[in-house]
């Protein structure tokens, strides 16, 4: 929106700034729901020791992203999610990622849920 930008352009001068500058629109934040669920958990190696280094962890909801950690100690921890199914994809570097199996997270409750990864 090329009047947009030339509007916001204009304002910025005209509040007495001593240097013009754009200002654009960011992209729509996304809302998320709320709720009291919390989950915790840790990425296990197959023998059951927790993965250290860079590991990236994606919540999923609805087969859609809810949120992302990344990791360094294999611990994660996601905080006031709604009710609903969830399950945790884990991305190690030169690795396919792992998907957990689909868990419930119930009201007021926080769940734990370790994922031990299979053999390289």
């Amino acid at each position: 929106m090329p009047t947009m930008r030339l509007t916001l352009v204009a304002l910025v001068l005209l509040a007495g700034c001593s240097s013009p500058q754009v200002v654009t629109p960011s992209d729509p934040v996304v809302e998320r729901p709320r709720g009291d669920c919390n989950l915790t958990g840790r990425v296990l190696s197959a023998q059951g020791q927790p993965i250290t280094g860079e590991v990236v962890v994606e919540l999923q909801r609805l087969m859609e992203p809810y949120g992302e950690q990344v990791l360094t100690d294999g611990r994660f921890s996601f905080k006031e999610l709604p009710v609903g199914a969830y399950r945790v994809m884990v991305q190690l570097p030169h690795r396919a990622p792992f998907p957990s199996r689909w868990f419930e997270l119930q009201r007021g409750k926080t769940r734990t849920v370790d994922i031990k990864l299979p053999q390289r």
